[in-house]
């Protein structure tokens, strides 16, 4: 903070935005002379991220959805410091207001997972008013699971049951599988060795791809990339759970902490994901998901629930310029 403060050089102090409560605190205490925000990034929280003194306080809060609002409520914080925003989702994943690169990807992906269209036979007239000319009639690419939940413990070992399940379908070109390493050398050498001894050696960059960069920023931008490409997401119920809102289906691995049964409730209850079943049929199981439409359903039902433009609210918030869009309700 204090460093800030010299830096400032007679210039109006930045916004200080944080998405954890303690350099919010910090801020505060030593008298950060900017506005001070916090960004919560899961579908409930705990006592810990107010204030002691929640009405002296001048931290403001960027609520992903409206149980954390009422929370924030109930733990004394001013209304007038509180935004209902949703969850701050990458701009390249939107396109703008109008959500342009979303629905020209969720028209992919709905003709991916419903190969069938007995999703889109029974909704066609609400799918076209929504999407207009975005729309595909036919699968363009296998259907695309991004598996991301990263390298602790027992989860990754959910990568070597899809590889060797899946094994088939890969082969077939039916299905592509993604694991995510994010900038772990070590998960990138376990995801190789692995895919390598479930016979699919071959399918490395192709069938079975794995996302490994050396630098932070080069890996968020290259999973949002990914993203772009994914019919349906494999993760713990973690922050990801809000990519819904993209019109991304999430397969949810066990929770990990409170706050990831928190999302996996509200996950379920806008019905834009559900829990795994054993990775080791997922040949059965999952290919009958998707030839039923019934993940075409979900990556719907997380487009219309979930909110989507989290990030243009907390920016229109924090610069002071307007941006168009319609207020979210608030739902618990």
């Amino acid at each position: 903070v204090e460093q800030l403060r010299r830096e400032r050089r007679g210039r109006k102090a930045p916004p200080f935005v944080s998405t954890f409560f303690l350099p919010a605190f910090a801020a505060e205490v030593f008298d950060y002379p900017g506005d001070i925000y916090v960004v919560i990034c899961d579908a409930d929280i705990a006592r810990v991220w107010a204030p002691r003194n929640p009405k002296r306080s001048r931290i403001m809060y960027f609520a992903p959805n409206g149980r954390v609002v009422e929370r924030l409520r109930l733990y004394g914080v001013r209304r007038d410091r509180i935004f209902l925003t949703g969850f701050p989702l990458p701009k390249e994943l939107i396109g703008g207001p109008r959500a342009e690169i979303l629905k020209h990807d969720l028209g992919i992906r709905l003709a991916n997972l419903d190969p069938n269209e007995t999703f889109r036979n029974r909704y066609r007239a609400t799918l076209r008013r929504q999407f207009a000319n975005h729309l595909h009639t036919a699968p363009t690419r296998p259907v695309t699971i991004t598996f991301a939940v990263g390298g602790a413990g027992a989860q990754k070992r959910i990568a070597v049951d899809l590889l060797r399940s899946l094994r088939g379908r890969i082969r077939r070109g039916e299905i592509r599988l993604q694991l995510v390493a994010g900038t772990r050398r070590e998960i990138l050498r376990y995801f190789t060795q692995e895919a390598r001894a479930a016979r699919l050696g071959d399918e490395l960059g192709k069938g079975v791809r794995i996302l490994y960069e050396r630098q932070r920023w080069d890996y968020f931008s290259a999973f949002s990339r990914m993203m772009r490409e994914t019919d349906i997401l494999w993760t713990k119920p973690s922050e990801l759970s809000f990519y819904t809102g993209l019109g991304i289906p999430i397969i949810m691995a066990e929770p990990i902490g409170s706050q990831e049964t928190f999302n996996r409730e509200w996950l379920r209850q806008v019905g834009g994901g559900i829990d795994q079943l054993d990775p080791t049929h997922a040949d059965e199981w999952l290919w009958d998901w998707i030839q039923s439409g019934a993940l075409a359903r979900m990556a719907w039902s997380g487009y219309i629930e979930a909110p989507t433009h989290g990030t243009y609210r907390i920016e229109s918030v924090v610069t002071g310029k307007r941006v168009e869009l319609e207020p979210l309700p608030l739902v618990v």
